[in-house]
């Protein structure tokens, strides 16, 4: 009997769920890996069996929240041969503090779960465009960006399994398991730091901030032209963060990333209704609402001066060539009027498509921008509403993450770029650019292909590991990597070596997500910053 035979036979005996796979597992992106088993927890105890026997069988395991992390590698360890430790059924949301605005989650709780316990409260959970089924630690682990808010500055009290099966748990709750604090960084030397983007342990708990309500919430969309008024509009736009005119992460697309989000439900609408209606009449009929080339979409939260003048200043910044909706309550009335109009089919076609995909800016998720992913491929319209995009459909697509600054220059050389790269593989990318601070624009960048067809596969992941190595250099440096580019991160000598050295005191044994940011031994001899 092998090492993962007597280390399934040990886990299986605690009534663990263990399912066994025949094949190897193929994501969205179109990467695959040999993963024999997946194990399925359902709360601490079982968590720590698990690495018990990891460590005694030296069996390699990697723990996964929901495995929704779409475009970085889904579900997929690092490394082959590893087996997968999926926490999706360890779903409890263990507080829910209205009093101080936040929840205490464990971290197979989805965007979704949260998001519906918090209705008919003063607070709502910060989501992202992601899915309603992601899970909120994971993608806060991985420094995710929502909609208000970046998920690392809203996450604290960690509780962490090591990899020897101990328990630690950050901030004030590293002197008192019944912490209430609001104060999230404790006293002394803050470990929180080291369990993002890491290998070191299994966070099994944290705390989640909410945001506040505001009853007179708008939303906004901005139609741009052309290039030359977005970045107008992006100068304009600078200064009203700065001065917290505007309290969100305006998301700024490109047409690539906006209409195929778009497309999918307008043409549902038109099969619901029996008027069925080709690509290019759903084109067709997108251009006409939002004639241009770039969108922003964003949301004025506060008291009702506060939001009234956020607007007058966005009408202000709107370039004369472009176009500024919003909805707020008087727009939602007028919604509900011409909702039960039997005329205006069009204009019923974005009322439906908004509806669906749920007011994102205000904490509603949804799983209605994953139509999207197979949108691109003419011929899925039967796998468009299939929500296993890893399995269902030909649409595939891989993330290239940049950090820019907040400069024209650098938001241009980033965009230049991109393009460059992906005209060299005949490839057109979508892009997001969300600001996230006043001086931060995070880059988001995907290219789809066909997931099946391996030439296809090939030259995406040959795009973006161009990319990746092109903006390195420019210093538009990455902030998250999917699963096959790991090895592009190069830390220099010594900050390689000292995560090294923590690597062995908390998994000795090295069991715990191999391959996953964490340098070894081979990646460190690399001498350069970043290579590729």
């Amino acid at each position: 009997m092998n090492n993962w035979s007597k280390f399934i036979e040990s886990v299986s005996e605690k009534n663990i769920k263990v399912s066994k796979l025949d094949a190897p597992l193929k994501d969205v992106s179109g990467i695959v890996r040999n993963v024999p088993y997946i194990i399925y927890p359902k709360n601490k105890e079982e968590i720590q069996f698990i690495l018990k026997f990891a460590n005694q069988y030296l069996v390699k395991i990697y723990p996964i929240s929901c495995g929704k992390n779409w475009g970085f590698g889904s579900s997929l360890p690092s490394e082959n041969d590893t087996i997968v430790v999926n926490l999706k059924d360890f779903n409890s949301i263990l507080d829910i503090d209205l009093e101080n605005g936040h929840a205490i989650v464990t971290p197979g709780v989805t965007q979704e779960q949260l998001a519906n316990a918090l209705k008919n409260t003063p607070y709502f959970v910060d989501v992202t465009g992601s899915s309603a089924d992601s899970s909120l630690i994971g993608n806060a682990l991985e420094r995710g960006i929502a909609y208000n808010s970046l998920r690392v500055e809203n996450i604290s009290e960690l509780e962490v399994m090591l990899p020897n099966g101990n328990t630690i748990n950050t901030g004030f709750s590293s002197l008192n398991d019944k912490n209430t604090s609001n104060y999230p960084w404790g006293i002394g030397p803050s470990l929180d730091g080291l369990f993002f983007q890491s290998n070191f342990g299994i966070v099994t708990q944290a705390k989640i901030k909410l945001i506040k309500r505001t009853l007179n919430a708008k939303s906004f969309c901005v139609t741009l032209k052309n290039e030359k008024d977005l970045f107008l509009f992006i100068s304009s736009l600078k200064p009203l963060l700065e001065n917290n005119l505007i309290n969100c992460i305006p998301h700024i697309f490109n047409k690539e990333r906006f209409y195929p989000g778009m497309a999918p439900l307008l043409w549902k609408y038109f099969q619901n209704i029996q008027q069925e209606k080709s690509r290019e009449e759903i084109l067709h009929i997108f251009n006409k609402q939002f004639n241009g080339e770039w969108f922003v979409a964003g949301n004025l939260r506060g008291i009702n001066a506060q939001i009234n003048l956020g607007a007058k200043y966005l009408k202000k910044i709107t370039p004369s060539s472009s176009k500024l909706q919003f909805i707020g309550a008087k727009e939602k009335t007028l919604i509900k009027i011409i909702k039960k109009l039997p005329f205006f089919n069009e204009l019923k076609a974005f009322i439906y498509a908004t509806d669906e995909l749920g007011d994102l800016t205000c904490g509603n998720p949804t799983n209605l921008t994953l139509p999207s992913i197979n949108w691109v491929m003419p011929g899925n319209e039967k796998s468009l509403f299939d929500l296993d995009i890893d399995r269902c459909g030909d649409g595939g697509f891989l993330y290239f993450t940049p950090m820019s600054n907040y400069t024209q220059y650098d938001i241009s050389l980033l965009l230049r770029t991109t393009m460059q790269v992906a005209s060299k593989f005949y490839l057109v990318p979508a892009i997001t650019l969300n600001a996230i601070k006043a001086d931060i624009m995070e880059g988001v960048i995907s290219v789809a292909f066909n997931k099946h067809n391996a030439s296809e596969v090939e030259n995406a992941h040959k795009c973006i590991k161009e990319m990746n190595k092109t903006m390195i250099d420019l210093n538009l440096l990455p902030y998250r990597n999917n699963i096959d580019m790991m090895d592009t991160i190069t830390f220099q000598k010594d900050y390689a070596s000292t995560l090294m050295k923590l690597k062995q005191i908390f998994d000795p044994n090295h069991i715990l997500s191999n391959g996953r940011y964490i340098p070894t031994e081979e990646s460190s001899n690399k001498l350069s910053k970043f290579a590729a």
